[in-house]
């Protein structure tokens, strides 16, 4: 049972030694996902409709007691009609009449942004190697020679019998 166990932690302590030898790997590139961005606006917007006039000219005289329209001149504006003239029975009816505009007038506007991916490679980092103080390899070697002693004395240990 004791040599299985030893056996284990040096097997334990080597597979350490070997993991912490491992070589630097090249840094991978990062991909950023296909993003899409809406924004939505609601505009209002207020027109100006221009200036706009019609006339009616036009001499009322007076038959037989009652009046009566003549000489009428009529002159349409822009968006305007001429106006409309009505005498009955003493009552003058006047209509002018309009077409229909838009005043105000609110709308919708979208914009959609996509942004595709993008390959983004991450700077590599350069290591410079400093060269080992006296102290750390003094340690190095007085840490080498013990393990191999110790490597020896559990070699000695397990072959040679008393």
């Amino acid at each position: 049972m004791k040599k299985f166990l030893t056996f284990i932690s040096l097997l334990f302590v080597l597979l350490l030694a070997l993991v912490s030898c491992a070589s630097k790997k090249p840094s991978e590139p990062v991909i950023i996902e296909t993003t899409k961005t809406i924004k939505e606006v609601v505009k209002d917007t207020v027109f100006t409709v221009k200036a706009d006039s019609s006339y009616y000219k036009a001499y009322v005289d007076c038959r037989d007691g009652k009046p009566i329209i003549t000489n009428t001149q009529a002159k349409t504006g822009l968006n305007l009609k001429a106006p409309k003239v009505n005498l009955k029975n003493g009552l003058l009816q006047v209509e002018c009449k309009i077409d229909s505009s838009a005043i105000a007038f609110k709308y919708l506007q979208k914009y959609i942004t996509v942004e595709k991916p993008k390959i983004v490679f991450v700077p590599k980092v350069e290591y410079k190697e400093k060269p080992f103080r006296w102290y750390h390899k003094f340690l190095m070697w007085t840490g080498g020679i013990f393990l191999f002693l110790s490597a020896v004395g559990v070699f000695l240990k397990f072959t040679v019998k008393p």
